[in-house]
C-alpha cells in the first residue's frame, strides 16, 4: 500500500472550503468550454467544481455531430476521454475536426487542459508521438510530481505522491520544450506542461460511481487485466475523498493561472 505524503492537500489544516468563497470571487468571468468525446467519460468532479464556483461552462458533445462554437466564447478549454486511440482519430471525422479547433486554440494561446486522450491529442498537435504504454494501467494507484511538477502552478499545495485513477494503454511523450510533470513506476509521463497547454494522463475526477460505470461500459478491458467492477470500484472509494479533495484542488490551481 503506498504512503501518501499528506492527507490535508490544501495545507491549511482544515477543508478546501475556506478558499472557496475566495475562489469565487477570483475566478468570475471566466468561461470554459468542455469537449466530452463520449457518452460515458466526462469530467465528473472538474465539473462538479466549475458548478460551486459558478464559472460559465458549455459541455460541448462532437461525437453527437455538434457544430464547434466559436472559439472567441471561451477563455480555457478542458478536453475529455474517448476508448478511441489518438493514432486512429482518421476513421472519426468528428475527432479530426476537434484537432483542428484544439489547433486554433493553441495558437489563439487559449489555455487547454487535456485528461488521458485528451492529453494525448495535445501532445500530438504539439507535434510528440502516442504509442502503446508497455502495460495497461487501470485502477487507482500513485504517481509522484517531478521537481518540475513541485514547481508548477497546477500542482499546488499537492502532495509529492498522491492517489490517481488510470484506465489507459496508450502514453505520449514530452513535447519538445515541455516539462514533465508526473511520473509513475508502469508509465513515465503522466503529466507535461508546454507553455498554457497541459496534459493529465490520469484522472483524478472519477468517483467510484463512475468508475464502476466505466467497468461497466468497458468489461472486456478491465477482464483483461484479471480485474471486476466490484474491485475496481473499492479500489477508487478508498482513495475517494483524497481523490476528490485533489480534483478540486487542481481545478482551483488551473482557474487562478494568469491568463483570465
Amino acid at each position: 500500500m503506498a504512503t501518501y505524503l499528506a492527507t490535508n492537500p490544501a495545507g491549511n489544516g482544515g477543508s478546501l472550503s475556506s478558499g472557496s468563497m475566495a475562489g469565487k470571487r477570483r475566478f468570475n468571468g471566466t468561461r470554459m468550454l468542455i469537449l466530452q468525446n463520449c457518452s460515458t467519460e466526462g469530467i465528473g468532479l472538474y465539473e462538479t467544481r466549475l458548478k460551486e464556483l459558478h464559472i460559465p461552462h458549455h459541455v460541448f458533445h462532437p461525437y453527437a455531430g455538434e457544430s464547434f462554437p466559436p472559439l472567441e466564447r471561451y477563455d480555457a478549454i478542458i478536453v475529455g476521454g474517448t476508448p478511441v486511440s489518438v493514432n486512429d482519430i482518421g476513421s472519426h471525422s468528428f475527432l479530426l475536426k476537434e484537432g483542428r479547433f484544439l489547433k486554433r486554440a493553441l495558437e489563439r494561446g487559449k489555455y487547454v487542459l487535456g485528461i488521458c486522450f485528451g492529453a494525448q491529442l495535445l501532445a500530438r498537435l504539439l507535434g510528440t508521438e502516442v504509442t502503446k504504454n508497455p502495460v495497461m494501467e487501470i485502477g487507482t494507484y500513485p504517481v509522484r510530481l517531478t521537481s518540475a511538477g513541485k514547481n508548477d502552478p497546477l500542482f499546488k499545495g499537492f502532495p509529492q505522491t498522491f492517489p490517481v485513477f488510470h484506465w489507459h494503454g496508450d502514453t505520449f511523450a514530452i513535447p519538445a520544450g515541455g516539462l514533465r510533470l508526473a511520473v509513475d513506476r508502469d508509465c513515465p509521463n503522466q503529466a507535461f506542461r508546454l507553455g498554457r497547454a497541459v496534459g493529465l494522463q490520469f484522472h483524478l475526477e472519477i468517483t467510484p460511481a463512475e468508475a464502476k460505470r466505466w467497468a461497466c461500459a468497458y468489461k472486456d478491458e478491465l477482464g483483461s487485466m484479471g480485474k471486476n467492477a466490484l474491485g475496481l470500484t473499492r479500489e477508487c472509494r478508498s482513495h475517494a475523498v483524497m481523490m476528490a479533495n485533489l480534483a478540486s484542488l487542481l481545478l482551483d490551481n488551473f482557474l487562478a493561472e494568469d491568463h483570465y
